[in-house]
């Protein structure tokens, strides 16, 4: 698939990222989240896990969704009908959130290298959504402890 037999099928992906994975974003949809992580570990104490997941489960407030298609070659695919598209994720979290457990949500939510097709409904033309990079581009500087010093004449 070229760029422009693409462009029509970017609003179908971005309505179904906001259907539904935005709702499991900012905790509001089916447990979904914490029924993942709660399947996935099997070392750690189940109640205190339950407990901190529940904390932050609502630590993303509005996750905002844009979907672009790159001229990116696609990598690791053999198939000719190949696009690449970036997905922008607007973050607003509720206060003083731990980057840790936000890129904990993030990454429950688009697994890095599985098909999440599934988990957006997605039919055909779409054989496979594969996340292949997650990367941050905030705008904000983290605090420092360090303090700053003005010179002095």
């Amino acid at each position: 698939i070229d760029d422009q037999e693409m462009d029509p099928l970017v609003p179908e992906l971005e309505s179904k990222i906001k259907q539904r994975s935005v709702p499991d974003l900012i905790g509001c949809s089916r447990d979904f989240f914490i029924q993942r992580r709660l399947g996935k570990t099997m070392n750690a104490s189940l109640p205190a896990l339950h407990r901190h997941l529940q904390s932050i489960r609502y630590a993303i407030a509005k996750a905002l969704v844009t979907v672009t298609v790159t001229s990116d070659a696609c990598q690791d695919s053999s198939s000719s009908n190949c696009s690449m598209v970036t997905v922008n994720l607007d973050l607003r979290v509720r206060g003083d959130e731990r980057i840790i457990d936000l890129a904990g949500i993030i990454a429950e939510i688009f697994p890095n290298g599985e098909d999440i097709r599934p988990d957006l409904e997605l039919v055909a033309p779409f054989d496979t959504v594969v996340v292949m990079l997650i990367r941050s581009n905030d705008p904000t500087t983290a605090p420092s402890s360090a303090p700053t010093q003005t010179s002095s004449e």
